[in-house]
């Protein structure tokens, strides 16, 4: 009976891990920054099937030692999320809520801190438990996911 409670311990343990985003809302960017854009597709599934296209804007840099990113995404591209049986926003936001943000192959934090931008607003930015490396200023930004099951 020890042997099984300590299993579910590291179990509960290690999903605990999976559902904690890695980083904390550090305020909003300075207007006039570099930013890197990755065009991305993603998919889900639930009444019906979809599949988006996405452009993921982000940079990296230091603070205090740890990995700081600030990013936010353009709206769908125009005609890239056609046939979805509930709304593009739901499923980017639920995607987003479930994918992993890399730099390098790196895994850096949960890619749910990324909301829509408009002209207006302001870009989040977040600081990560990851330690910098000098080589995540000019890495290639990544957002890994899967499928998403909504309106199940």
């Amino acid at each position: 009976m020890f042997i099984r409670s300590m299993i579910a311990c590291f179990f509960l343990l290690g999903l605990n891990a999976c559902i904690t985003p890695g980083y904390t809302h550090i305020g909003k960017d300075i207007d006039g920054k570099t930013y890197s854009m990755t065009r991305m597709s993603f998919t889900a599934e639930g009444y019906t099937e979809g599949r988006c296209e996405i452009e993921v804007f982000s940079r990296s840099y230091e603070r205090n030692g740890k990995t700081a990113v600030c990013g936010y995404l353009q709206s769908p591209i125009e005609r890239a999320c056609e046939g979805l049986g509930y709304g593009v926003d739901d499923m980017t936001f639920a995607w987003f809520n479930a994918a992993t943000f890399g730099l390098n192959g790196q895994a850096i934090s949960s890619a749910s801190f990324f909301e829509y931008k408009n002209q207006k607003s302001e870009v989040p930015c977040i600081q990560t438990q990851t330690p910098w490396k000098q080589e995540f200023e000019s890495a290639k930004p990544q957002v890994i996911g899967g499928y998403v099951v909504i309106g199940l």
